[in-house]
């Protein structure tokens, strides 16, 4: 069986998709417009890892905002580089790249939609 669990994220506006493929380095492999020239759905990719976003516009409430994600690097100074783009592109600063107990670092910002992006070294694994 192959399955994946695929985050996706409500946008209130189709720059959120370039503003996070920029501060990121995500790859977006697909638009799909609306007929007004919104934007109505992307993939984006990092690695193996994709997120879907997708409008709001007639959604009933599936507020954007709300989600919490994790990015995991193997590399330190990917952390720190993609969270100082992060923070020169306007995100708001939750938590600057800092020493964890568990080991490695983590850093936390806030999106345009208010989404809570956390990058670190911390590689979940199955035991």
């Amino acid at each position: 069986m192959t399955s994946m669990l695929v985050p996706t994220l409500r946008l209130s506006e189709p720059g959120l998709v370039d503003w996070l493929a920029g501060v990121l380095g995500l790859e977006v492999t697909e638009r799909t417009p609306t007929d007004d020239g919104g934007l109505a759905h992307a993939q984006l990719w990092l690695g193996d890892a994709q997120l879907l976003m997708a409008s709001t516009t007639g959604m009933v409430e599936l507020p954007t905002g709300v989600a919490s994600l994790y990015l995991a690097f193997d590399d330190e100074s990917e952390v720190r580089r993609r969270f100082a783009r992060a923070e020169a592109a306007g995100a708001t600063v939750v938590m600057a790249p800092t020493a964890m107990d568990y080991g490695g670092i983590n850093a936390t910002f806030r999106d345009p939609d208010g989404n809570l992006w956390s990058l670190g070294t911390y590689l979940p694994a199955r035991s």
